[in-house]
């Protein structure tokens, strides 16, 4: 009985310093505004915008939505809306030199399919993609590509070209 309740003991200290370690980190919004609401509930009165970049303080997480504190104000984020990391800065558009001519037509499938291999080994990966299931070198670079904040904003404002 004893080592159980010793054994209970370390894992219920384990998992509050696990989870209090976790709560000390920052986060960061990653859309390009994200809104801080009173409740975790997308209905709720909103609070205040986040700008993509800013930092926040994880105060507990329920459901899918985080109790965030910025700038010493409290309320709710959708947790999609963060990450442990900044956002990643825009690179430079492709230029025509620079694409690779014998792939431009692969489906997309074969793109969307290596989403699902994120989870495999590498071997797996490599394997999957030599049998021509999931191209997950082009999941790679679509992963890596950051689209220019200044043409988002007149994407946002302009809407889609005819």
């Amino acid at each position: 009985m004893k080592i159980t309740r010793i054994f209970s003991s370390l894992g219920l200290l384990v998992l509050l310093l696990g989870s209090s370690l976790l709560m000390a980190q920052p986060l960061y919004v990653q859309s390009l505004q994200a809104s801080m609401l009173s409740e975790p509930k997308t209905t709720a009165a909103e609070l205040k915008q986040l700008e993509r970049g800013d930092s926040v303080e994880l105060i507990e997480s329920k459901s899918g939505w985080y109790h965030i504190r910025h700038n010493g104000e409290e309320g709710w984020m959708f947790r999609y809306f963060l990450a442990e990391h900044p956002p990643l800065q825009a690179v430079e558009p492709a230029h025509a030199e620079s694409l690779d001519t014998d792939h431009v037509r692969r489906r997309a499938s074969a793109v969307v399919t290596a989403g699902a291999t994120r989870g495999l080994s590498p071997e797996e990966r490599n394997r999957a993609h030599e049998m021509g299931i999931a191209d997950y070198h082009a999941l790679n670079k679509m992963d890596a590509l950051v689209i220019d904040e200044a043409r988002l904003n007149h994407f946002v404002k302009a809407g889609i070209p005819e």
